[in-house]
């Protein structure tokens, strides 16, 4: 066995052509599918080059794990299928045991790991010693019994391996850094020395005259079990260069110092939009200014599978393509076909909370031609999503439309002029609740089969599909979706027959199917789909090894993801593993603290492996968490920062400080207007957009935010509270306000004296939660909402009756009048348009000889006021002014004023919160 190093992967491109030149017949394996995108493309047109005859690059190299599926071409049992007899062992073994069945997909690697490595049952035992570990062993053994003698794929493949003479080929080279192998590896790289041929592994390393970085040590430990490191050969030359990225190998995890340059930034953000957007802001004017390819660049992500969405989306917009799934919240994919079918069916208890009906596959449902109207009233769903925010049953979904339904027709929303039912038409309605009765209908139609073979299932499936691709007049997107299916299907069926001879249920065909269609879609898994394409790619550190890019961008380069730790799935942990890497491979670690070490000196390889890659710049950005809460750059964030020499033993917030007026951090807080397409919101709102009615409090808006008044104008229907924060808070004001008027009607025309302010205090509990029992029947939201909402209405309820009490008056005696609502004024515009403005409600109310009026909903339109007044004091100020002019001839001035306000100049702030269109002009920042 033969160690090649060099940190060049241009060096192993050169050195891999030669072997392939000279006819040398390989087995070249690598451990991600970039890097076997990346050689074959090279060798493949090198070779062309060369005008080599007859050579294809797809015959020789192969991502490891895509060749195990290659060359196990008999049968053998799926992972899938694995599962599904795991399961059947658990309920033979611990039988009603729910918890167990819940975890059984940790268990197929493990189990297929076993048999595949030949462990006996005394040496499983003693892997561990929790008194769990005893169930394990013996639902694998039970595992055992049901599998019988047909092999999984692990165990097929090495019994493969083992009896295989490879006479194809003349050597194995396993190329890129394997950490860490395992015993599927070692059987593979044994058999190629027993058959006397070849075994070369190519790592990226590096000796240098000050020693070896410490960076290193995760390759020295691991690769020095299969050759000693005395016998490592290095190839290639190493260019010393002149920027910072060059030299950065050299200095970081060391005590060694260089110069910092452009090829290195970073950045900080208020959120992880403004993060992504940044990213492809900069890689768009790369594109276009400087002429490199989307294939020149990586962005790099801990979370790249959850963000690549995302980052399409915003990419799209700039006319960027992406190597990444389709956009899920756009396009209804087979997978998502399959789990509205089947997933609310099955136990919650059985299943991960994302393969159930929720709302993102309902709005998917919307969005295809499979009814009439449905794309139309997709925004007016999103206005009432919030209550079925938790629900992931059909029937929970069917009961809460006939509870809005009973709402809608007897809301009378003049009075709850925010309610998101507001923004919606009983049609809509009604078609909702169709169409969760058909699917329904669906779903009943495949449980009620029982246990049948898998044909039996396609058949049943293939009914349903003809029934919606019969709505299908045009052959756009879902004509292929139905496509797409059928192929699937048919895929599905051919697969699966050769390996299930067995009846199955209803559940354990949906999972079958979910996790074969799954594989359909992970772009990792189909790597030949991608090699040479001109589009943007979001992944992880360690799958950008041995392959060069121009531009880098590291996002989320904060203390919690750099470094990153994979979980542990139970029964895993670092123990565990140590103890099968000791008795299944070469590599002996003693016990858990150093299997954590060996992580960690892996990931800061990784990272050290990043300056490698990068030709031209590599962009480092963080940003704060999702509820805006400030986060701390990586570690590893100090460590480059102290490579330029900078003193980093300081408190954190005041380096940070320090490096931003030094300008190596960038921090880019809130947005700016510079950035925005502007042309919609220079054309200003005219009179006749005005609405027929309106509140007082909306008409001042212009003031506190111009852009929500001209949301309001442009689209009036949407001025409605939508979000779970919204409604919650929507409803506590509701229910304040009942809670007051049945106060004031209590206490009508009497006389209190200052004295009793507690004893109207401690009535408020009990009003308000008289007054939420009203109120709740017209907000059928989640428990912990209607609690929160009571608790807040309690407390607007005591400020209330606070500030009457506490006016500027010594002892003061109040006497409660009329509780005075539904007073409007009309306005005369121009054209002869009017407009109806509807007073606040308000509480008349003696105090000595003088009434005073005090307002009780006019603030609902704000929903906190509180935070009105912190954040715009002079906007409060003006408000309770203008209030006083209601009916006056003068407030139709503020009308003429506001058509006049510089949408541009305004900037988000914390009342956005509370705002009815918080969600499109959020998106408006974004998109432009």
């Amino acid at each position: 066995m033969e160690l090649i190093y060099t940190p060049s992967t241009n060096d192993v491109n050169d050195y891999l052509l030669v072997k392939y030149k000279s006819g040398k017949k390989i087995l070249h394996l690598t451990p991600t599918w970039i890097l076997e995108s990346h050689r074959k493309i090279f060798i493949q047109q090198r070779m062309n080059r060369l005008k080599v005859k007859g050579f294809d690059v797809n015959e020789y190299i192969y991502e490891f794990n895509r060749w195990i599926k290659y060359i196990v071409k008999s049968k053998s049992l799926t992972k899938s299928e694995v599962l599904i007899l795991i399961k059947r062992a658990i309920q033979k073994v611990y039988p009603q045991s729910e918890e167990w069945i819940t975890i059984s997909a940790n268990l197929v690697n493990l189990f297929m790991m076993f048999r595949s490595s030949n462990m006996a049952i005394e040496e499983i035992n003693k892997l561990s010693f929790e008194e769990s570990w005893e169930i394990v062993v013996e639902i694998y053994q039970e595992y055992l019994r049901l599998a019988g003698k047909r092999p999984d794929l692990y165990s097929r493949f090495v019994d493969l391996v083992q009896n295989k003479d490879f006479y194809e080929f003349d050597e194995l080279i396993m190329d890129g850094p394997f950490l860490f192998f395992n015993h599927l590896h070692e059987c593979l790289m044994n058999r190629f020395e027993q058959l006397g041929k070849k075994v070369t592994l190519i790592v990226p390393f590096e000796r240098s005259d000050q020693g070896v970085n410490q960076a290193y040590e995760i390759i020295r430990k691991v690769y020095s079990t299969y050759v000693p490191e005395n016998m490592w050969k290095k190839i290639g030359t190493i260019d010393p260069g002149s920027s910072y990225l060059s030299n950065a190998p050299k200095v970081l995890f060391s005590d060694g110092i260089t110069y910092r340059d452009e090829s290195i930034s970073f950045y900080q953000f208020s959120s992880i939009e403004q993060e992504i957007s940044h990213i492809i802001n900069l890689i768009s004017k790369s594109v276009a200014r400087q002429h490199i390819s989307l294939r020149d660049v990586a962005i790099i992500s801990p979370q790249s599978k959850k963000l690549r969405p995302m980052v399409k989306e915003i990419a799209e917009q700039y006319g960027l393509a992406c190597i990444t799934e389709d956009n899920q919240i756009k396009q209804l994919t087979t997978l998502d076909f399959i789990k509205i079918l089947f997933g609310s069916k099955i136990d919650l208890r059985k299943r991960n909370d994302e393969d159930f009906f929720d709302i993102n596959l309902f709005k998917r449902i919307l969005n295809t031609d499979w009814y009439i109207g449905g794309k139309e009233s997709l925004s007016s769903f999103e206005k009432i999503e919030t209550f079925f925010e938790g629900l992931d049953k059909i029937d929970e979904w069917i009961d809460q439309f006939n509870k809005l339904n009973e709402v809608y027709e007897q809301i009378d929303f003049s009075d709850y002029f925010y309610h998101p039912l507001k923004g919606v038409n009983k049609k809509e309605l009604e078609l909702w609740q169709t169409i969760l009765t058909e699917i329904k209908r669906f779903q009943e139609q495949l449980f009620d089969l029982g246990e049948k073979y898998i044909s039996e299932y396609v058949n049943s499936l293939n009914e349903i599909i003809s029934e919606l691709e019969s709505r299908i007049k045009t052959k756009q997107n879902d004509y292929f979706f139905f496509r797409e299916v059928d192929k699937l299907l048919k895929e599905f069926i051919q697969i699966s027959s050769e390996s299930i001879q067995i009846k199955v249920t209803a559940e354990e065909f949906a999972d079958l199917l979910i996790r074969f269609v799954s594989g359909e879609i992970e772009i990792e898994k189909k790597p030949e789909e991608v090699a040479g394409s001109n589009k943007l790619m979001v992944t992880s550190l360690h799958n950008i090894i041995y392959k060069e890019y121009k531009e880098i961008y590291v996002m989320q380069f904060n203390q919690n993801y750099y470094p990153y730790y994979e979980e542990y799935n139970w029964p895993m942990n670092t123990d565990l593993e140590a103890a099968i890497l000791s008795a299944t491979t070469l590599l002996k670690v003693k016990n858990g603290k150093e299997m954590e070490k060996l992580h960690a000196d892996r990931f800061r390889y990784y990272f050290y492996c990043l300056f490698q890659s990068a030709k031209k710049c590599i962009r480092f950005s963080f940003s704060n968490d999702s509820f805006g809460k400030p986060t701390y750059p990586s570690p590893y964030f100090l460590e480059i920062i102290r490579s330029f020499g900078v003193d980093v033993n300081k408190k954190t917030d005041k380096l940070l400080d320090e490096l931003v007026q030094e300008k190596i951090l960038y921090k880019i807080m809130g947005y700016e207007a510079k950035d925005y397409i502007e042309e919609e919101l220079k054309q200003y709102p005219v009179i006749k957009q005005f609405p027929d009615s309106l509140n007082f409090a909306d008409l001042t808006t212009y003031r506190l935010c111009a852009r929500r008044f001209y949301y309001l104008l442009k689209d009036p229907d949407s001025n409605v509270f939508s979000n779970e924060f919204q409604l919650g808070f929507y409803l506590a004001r509701k229910v304040y306000k009942n809670a007051i008027r049945s106060l004031v009607n209590k206490y009508k025309g009497k006389e209190i004296p200052c004295n009793m302010l507690n004893s109207i205090i401690r009535l408020i509990p009990r009003l308000v939660k008289n007054a939420l029992e009203e109120e709740r029947k017209w907000f059928p939201l989640r428990e912990d909402v209607i609690n929160q909402a009571a608790y807040y209405a309690k407390l607007f309820a005591e400020n209330f009756i606070g500030q009457i009490f506490t006016c500027n008056i010594k002892n003061p005696k109040v006497k409660f009048g009329d509780f005075i609502s539904g007073e409007k004024f009309v306005i005369d515009l121009n054209e002869g348009k009017r407009v109806t403005v509807n007073k606040p409600s308000y509480v008349i109310t003696k105090i000595y000889n003088n009434n005073y009026p005090f307002y009780v909903d006019d603030f609902d339109t704000f929903l906190v006021w509180s935070s009105v007044m912190d954040e715009k004091p002079q906007f409060s100020s003006w408000y309770m002014e203008k209030r006083k002019q209601l009916g006056d001839s003068k407030i139709k001035s503020i009308i003429d004023e506001a058509l006049q306000t510089d949408l541009l100049k305004q900037s988000p702030s914390k009342t956005c919160s509370y705002c009815p269109y918080v969600n499109l002009c959020k998106n408006l920042y974004l998109n432009h």
